[in-house]
């Protein structure tokens, strides 16, 4: 049974506990982000205490540099079996039922012709056609069923592992929403004079590949969609509930979109009246969007077209109260309700600009 290092030397960065220590840690972590994500939006001050402790842990418990959460490894790793995914067992799938589709065709050219022959069987040969035929029927017929039999089983493997990828990447996007929970507390406590250690750089190359995950998982439900609906024989889908994690996927990704929008550059925390302040807001998946690519068209009354370098997309900026910000964080997305506000702010509105060198879709305000 393996023992516990006895010093707190041995689970430093070289110290031989440090595995075993790190591995604890960053599981008991990982168990607090899990209650913290899964915690009801209308527990507003439990949230923000809950966050506040992992912060506090995971900067106090250990050594400094010894538990650096860098949670690429996962997202990578579900990317490359995303892409294993669709290069074999997604064409293997279209493969056959591509194959299946091409003898369907010569069981029903067979068929065909067994039917022209009816009424012909007194002729001369005809009856050794029709028993010819009969039998690749027959044989074509047994095939054809030992083919569906086989596309249906492909079938269930392939969705029994986009299933098990959907929860994993439930699991991944809960933990990324996490660290972003934390780095915003970082930045209320920064106020105080409290360090700021976490990296919305880090968290916004966890947010972008985390996007293109389940953006590749989408476009493969989509493509098994297409299978399904240009299929010539009806699946037994009772199980395979196709359309259902399709909408599962597209809220998952409509939430990160939203999660991603994040104030990079704080407002003080106390706003005086007549006082000039910066601020600056960031998509963190803008640049995996093109947001900055899109190019509008435009018809002039000459009737001519006219196509801009780039859409300019303004974000306007409102100051609110706590008791106003704690309604807007419990209010549903589906609620259009018009933004109640408790001040206004002159030079509010702000372009969203893409820097490429940074990957960085950012709109400041001054």
């Amino acid at each position: 049974m393996p023992t516990l290092p006895s010093r707190r030397s041995e689970v430093g960065p070289d110290g031989p506990g440090q595995e075993m220590a790190s591995a604890l840690v960053s599981a008991l972590i990982r168990e607090l982000q899990r209650v913290h994500a899964a915690m009801d939006s209308a527990h507003f001050v439990a949230r923000n205490n809950l966050a506040e402790a992992i912060n506090d842990f995971s900067n106090g418990a250990t050594d400094p540099g010894f538990w650096d959460p860098d949670h690429m490894t996962d997202i990578l790793e579900m990317q490359n079996n995303l892409r294993q995914m669709k290069e074999v067992d997604l064409r293997h799938l279209e493969e056959e039922q591509e194959n299946f589709h091409i003898q369907y065709n010569k069981y029903e050219n067979i068929n065909r012709a067994l039917n022209s022959l009816q009424g012909r069987e007194g002729q001369q040969g005809v009856e050794a056609k029709v028993l010819l035929l009969q039998n690749q029927n027959a044989e074509m017929q047994q095939n054809l069923k030992m083919k569906f039999a086989a596309i249906e089983e492909t079938r269930k493997a392939y969705w029994q592992k986009q299933l098990t990828n959907f929860q994993r990447l439930q699991a991944l996007q809960e933990v990324v929403e996490s660290e972003l929970v934390m780095y915003k507390r970082e930045q209320q406590l920064a106020g105080n004079g409290t360090p700021i250690t976490r990296s919305l750089d880090k968290i916004q190359s966890w947010f972008e590949r985390l996007f293109e995950s389940i953006w590749e998982m989408r476009q493969q439900i989509t493509t098994f969609q297409r299978l399904r609906e240009s299929s010539k024989f009806q699946f037994n889908d009772q199980v395979i509930q196709v359309d259902s994690l399709a909408s599962e996927v597209t809220k998952l990704l409509s939430t990160l979109i939203t999660k991603a929008f994040v104030i990079e550059n704080q407002p003080p925390q106390v706003v005086k009246t007549c006082t000039k302040f910066a601020a600056s807001v960031r998509l963190l998946v803008g640049g995996k969007l093109n947001i900055h690519m899109i190019s509008p068209q435009v018809n002039h009354p000459n009737h001519y077209t006219s196509s801009f370098p780039f859409l300019q997309i303004q974000v306007t900026a409102s100051i609110v109260s706590e008791a106003q910000a704690r309604q807007l964080y419990q209010r549903d997305n589906s609620q259009t309700s018009r933004i109640h506000t408790c001040g206004e702010i002159l030079n509010n509105k702000g372009t969203i600009e893409y820097h490429p060198s940074s990957r960085q879709l950012i709109a400041s305000f001054r």
